[in-house]
């Protein structure tokens, strides 16, 4: 089986749903203190392995640098 990678941008994403509009206003509506990051799973050895760093998505014309954007 192939995995299809889906691309969105802002143009492109599906509108959200009432239900996913009314649980995403119920979560802003929640202080940052109720955060609770230790529900967050550590990552495993095998998946910080796999990492890569993120590489920037700049498209510069011949002769320019990232400082000059």
């Amino acid at each position: 089986m192939s995995k299809k990678t889906l691309r969105y941008s802002l143009d492109t994403l599906p509108l959200l749903t009432e239900g996913q509009r009314l649980h995403l206003e119920e979560l802003a509506s929640h202080p940052d203190d109720r955060i609770n990051p230790g529900d967050i799973p550590e990552l495993t050895d095998d998946q910080l392995s796999e990492m890569r760093p993120a590489r920037p998505r700049l498209r510069l014309r011949k002769g320019q640098t990232p400082h000059d954007t």
